[in-house]
């Protein structure tokens, strides 16, 4: 969700948000429906293996038939079917559905086509009216995507919010619409100039170890220091508006007293975690903290000093994290990668 500023470039004032309610979600409802009508819980991964092309064809049909449904049709939507499919059954569908369905063809009531859209639909729904509860006001929805190209689900969602004043636009190809504005988004990265934080983000790092605030179950020794081990360090909450930017910058130090501690890549693993209490001591074990990935910080050709001071700048506002870091007393460049869990 954003807000269009006077430049033409926009501000998210929502955290991004929504689930897998997308086309697949039907697609499945329709994989439960077939394996239902056949008796057999395999038939369309064994129709995979054996008839790929078969398989395939099945697939599209069903894709461009999801189109034609509609919100207020009584008619029935018309199906091919693959012949082999024949071979995967369990049951006599000519004897069963003598008016519904042979090996040539099925046909679905459009009331129970729609259907498979339910689930989906009404996740989207709720979504939208969460957010409702959040935000002031809602003045245009934009239908994007695939899903979105359905008649049926823009006129069940629109049903749903008639009084609510919001205008609900569609492009004439929303399929593409995504792919543009990506297209679009690579040649100005800074159209979107600040985003809503969706989770609190920070680094695990070592403390010096204080018996009166942290648990004895948390003490090591490193480098011959007794440290706390696993502390959570913030570096930006849950709902935080970040700009574009905006860096956020962590100052740190490490020994390497020990000749073994030389010439070893120094690693800063970086956490997420959502509805954490601010200003409270935290650990990356806790519950509810994933681990992201590993910030590597390579040593210098001539080894790593005693005591390396270090400051890391983070960037967040963008679509992606981006890490820079350096030797605070020298300002030389340290070489840093991001190693993705």
């Amino acid at each position: 969700m954003h807000k269009i500023l006077d430049d033409g470039t926009l501000v998210e004032v929502y955290k991004a948000s929504g689930g897998p309610w997308g086309g697949a979600v039907i697609d499945a409802e329709f994989k439960k429906f077939v394996t239902a009508l056949f008796k057999n819980d395999n038939c369309i991964e064994e129709l995979w293996k054996s008839a790929p092309r078969d398989a395939l064809d099945l697939e599209r049909e069903f894709e461009a038939k999801k189109r034609n449904v509609t919100y207020d049709c009584t008619s029935t939507l018309r199906l091919q079917l693959p012949q082999r499919l024949q071979m995967f059954s369990n049951t006599n569908l000519q004897v069963e559905n003598q008016s519904s369905i042979t090996f040539a063809h099925m046909y679905i009531q459009n009331e129970e086509f729609q259907g498979f859209f339910t689930a989906a639909k009404n996740e989207i729904v709720k979504i939208i009216k969460n957010i409702l509860k959040e935000v002031e006001t809602i003045n245009t929805v934009i239908f994007v995507g695939g899903f979105s190209g359905s008649a049926f689900l823009r006129d069940e969602i629109k049903s749903q919010f008639h009084s609510s004043g919001i205008n609900f636009l569609s492009p004439h190809k929303p399929e593409l619409a995504v792919l543009q504005g990506a297209v679009l988004f690579g040649y100005n990265p800074r159209a979107v100039l600040a985003r809503i934080s969706r989770y609190i983000y920070g680094i695990e790092i070592l403390k010096k170890f204080n018996d009166q605030v942290h648990p004895r179950s948390k003490h090591c020794i490193v480098d011959g220091e007794d440290m706390c081990d696993h502390v959570f360090h913030t570096l930006a909450f849950e709902n935080d508006l970040l700009k574009y930017d905006e860096v956020i910058t962590y100052n740190g130090n490490s020994s390497h007293r020990s000749p073994e501690r030389k010439n070893i890549s120094m690693k800063i693993e970086m956490f997420q975690a959502k509805n954490v209490a601010k200003d409270k001591l935290m650990f990356v074990t806790d519950e509810g903290f994933t681990s992201i990935g590993k910030i590597i910080f390579e040593p210098p050709q001539d080894g790593w000093p005693d005591k390396v001071d270090y400051e890391a700048k983070f960037y967040f506002g963008q679509t992606h994290i981006r890490v820079e870091a350096q030797e605070t007393a020298n300002k030389v460049k340290i070489e840093t990668s991001f190693e993705l869990d």
